[in-house]
């Protein structure tokens, strides 16, 4: 078997027998993505790549596109797919932010002209077909959007996701896409020993989307739109790529098809599967960029509430603010101002959230079966470590109720929440 190397797809040669015009896609996706150029200390040209509007104001490209360069213009798109050279934007790396969990970049820019703006999807599985769009490096006087079709074919250790469109130098950063929305941004591709081509790589909606929510850097505000179908439900056609593959990629794609997406610290064995991968697969939960979930982790009570109102309720956000004397404009402050609105939550005694704790079984209780209505009888038959007199009672007697919590077995009300029981708990409430 040949040697496969992982290289950035910004930094490779093009192959364009693999690529074709983009002429069939809406003219909102053309005109929502982005040519970024980047300019040396002595403003000579140094490289291009791609990116997309995800707001205005804010363009989602890679964190390799722009490293080891200090100024850079972002170029808007019109509807011929041509690059407008007379419309761009110019910013520096201080306005620029990273996502820890992965190699994206959010640029603070905005062109004086009009351009779309691109929604995410939900994270792909198996089998779904996808676009990437670029503008692949061939000389500084062509510049062509181009577009490569393929299907998902698995997830790497990392977390990075594998397909066999084709990717080429300039097409980092670029969108992922099911025909209308974001699946993720295309990252780097893999080539064997003697150059050619066998898979694609790219991260995620989901990462990039945490990202931009978590942020505590005002001048990137983003308010997650509703959740765009993924390209299992979408209408639009995708050609998948008549090419062969390699043997690389076929042993691949066997491994990858055995199971359905999960993450590789949760086993079929344990008691939380079903719910983690249920909700995983309908948008509402996300695990890291290393491919795991850490279901024994606790979980914070800004992050559990953001989980509920995007899942479930997501009708309901607002630019709600300033809610509690600790939730003011912070990424959380949306969700937390909903869920005081819908009666979820009443906060502490002193008038805070505490958004930063973890949130223990007692508090979590109380919130999924206020959530989802609870019910109007209440169970006698309780865990032993449930007594008369105790606030959280009526909750934990709704959660046997309802059925997710096992009156056989102790509760445990003071310790934290871990992130499988409270995927068990949401899923099973919700159903």
């Amino acid at each position: 078997m040949r040697r496969l190397s992982l290289l950035p797809a910004f930094v490779l040669a093009l192959l364009p027998a693999l690529a074709w015009a983009s002429s069939n896609l809406p003219s909102n996706v053309i005109t929502g993505s982005a040519f970024i150029v980047n300019y040396d200390e002595n403003g000579g040209f140094a490289g291009w790549g791609s990116g997309f509007f995800v707001a205005e104001g804010i363009v989602v490209t890679n964190r390799h596109v722009l490293e080891n360069r200090n100024r850079h213009r972002v170029y808007a798109v019109g509807e011929d797919e041509k690059v407008n050279l007379k419309c761009y934007a110019e910013f520096w790396q201080g306005e620029v932010m990273f996502n820890p969990d992965g190699d994206v970049a959010y640029i603070y820019a905005d062109p004086p002209c009009d351009h779309g703006i691109l929604s995410f999807a939900d994270d792909p599985v198996y089998g779904d077909p996808l676009l990437v769009l670029g503008f692949p490096y061939r000389s500084r006087e062509t510049i062509q959007m181009v577009v490569t079709s393929g299907s998902m074919l698995g997830r790497t250790a990392d977390g990075w996701f594998i397909t066999d469109a084709h990717m080429d130098e300039g097409s980092s950063g670029g969108p992922v896409l099911n025909g209308t929305d974001v699946l993720g941004v295309a990252v780097a591709k893999g080539i064997d020993d003697v150059g050619d081509f066998v898979e694609a790589y790219f991260i995620p909606s989901s990462v990039i989307e945490n990202g931009l929510i978590n942020t505590n850097d005002s001048r990137f505000a983003y308010t997650p739109r509703s959740r765009a179908s993924s390209s299992r439900s979408s209408s639009t056609s995708l050609s998948s790529s008549s090419s062969s593959r390699s043997s690389v990629r076929s042993s691949s794609s066997r491994r990858s098809s055995a199971a359905p997406l999960v993450f590789r610290d949760v086993s079929r064995s344990r008691s939380g599967y079903e719910a983690i991968l249920s909700l995983y697969e309908r948008g509402v939960i996300s695990g890291y960029t290393d491919g795991t979930y850490r279901p024994d982790n606790g979980i914070n009570r800004a992050e559990f509430i953001k989980i509920l109102i995007v899942g479930f309720r997501p009708e309901e956000l607002d630019d709600e603010t300033d809610c509690f004397v600790d939730v003011h404009d912070e990424w959380f402050a949306p969700y937390v101002c909903a869920a005081k609105r819908l009666g979820w939550i009443d906060g502490y005694p002193d008038g805070t959230f505490r958004p930063a704790e973890e949130i223990n079984r007692a508090e979590g209780i109380k919130i999924v079966t206020g959530a989802f209505g609870g019910s109007d009888r209440r169970a006698t038959d309780l865990p032993s470590d449930v007594r008369a007199g105790m606030w959280f009672r009526p909750y934990v007697a709704m959660g046997v109720d309802i059925g997710i919590v096992d009156p056989d077995e102790r509760f445990h009300a003071g310790l934290d929440l871990t992130r499988e029981d409270a995927a068990i708990w949401i899923y099973g409430a919700g159903r």
